[in-house]
């Protein structure tokens, strides 16, 4: 398991896990930080000049975030897919919207509110020294190998990295790999230990060497 921290660049900042592409990992868990969300704040007097109801506003904006299928335009020897593109993807998009007319005149979103982009209402939050972050906690699957998996999440973080902004760190704030090999390094040293001294006990029993190395063979 490896733990990691993407230090926010702002005011909010999107978090995504993508564990199902890293061999070995079988979930990500993100606390903290925030996910990007346009809000739209209706202005009340507006809505009533103009007779407009929230759900009036909340069904046209609904309505033009989807992309639509427009059929086909047959040739001889082709078939061109037509297809309409209406995804939602800056504030501008939600403040052209159109909701309703009035006197033939066009009512917008933008007429009857304000858009903004904000962070979506959070549960949890994540700290690191002090400061805001964003938390990242990777789980392996069960009865993986612990070192291959935090070799490929390092791999993936290297990747990662090069596609973040400038000011975006990622810390690894624990690192089971370290506390694995630090084990193995003990019990190799502890092994190599014992063996001296296994020798050595031989040696000043029989007073051979020879026969005390092949007797601590025959014991190891």
């Amino acid at each position: 398991m490896i733990k990691t921290f993407y230090y926010p660049p702002g005011i909010w900042f999107a978090v995504i896990g993508q564990s199902t592409q890293i061999q070995g990992v079988s979930f990500i868990v993100n606390l903290g930080g925030f996910v990007k969300q346009y809000q739209v704040f209706l202005k009340p007097n507006m809505m009533k000049h103009y007779d407009i109801t929230i759900k009036d506003v909340k069904e046209a904006i609904e309505g033009s975030n989807r992309n639509f299928s427009g059929g086909l335009i047959l040739k001889k020897n082709q078939e061109l897919l037509i297809k309409g593109i209406g995804k939602i993807q800056s504030t501008d998009h939600i403040g052209n919207t159109v909701i309703t007319s009035r006197d033939n005149v066009p009512v917008y979103v933008k007429d009857v509110a304000e858009i903004k982009t904000g962070g979506k209402f959070r549960r949890g939050d994540a700290g690191y020294n002090g400061k805001e972050a964003v938390s990242v906690v990777v789980q392996k699957q069960y009865g993986g190998n612990t070192l291959e998996t935090i070799a490929h999440v390092k791999q993936f973080l290297h990747q990662v990295r090069k596609d973040l902004p400038k000011n975006v760190k990622v810390t690894p704030y624990y690192d089971q790999s370290e506390l694995i090999e630090s084990s193995i390094k003990h019990v190799e040293i502890s092994m190599l230990i014992g063996g001296i001294l296994v020798v050595g006990l031989i040696f000043l029993f029989l007073g051979n060497m020879r026969a005390s190395l092949i007797a601590s063979l025959a014991i190891e």
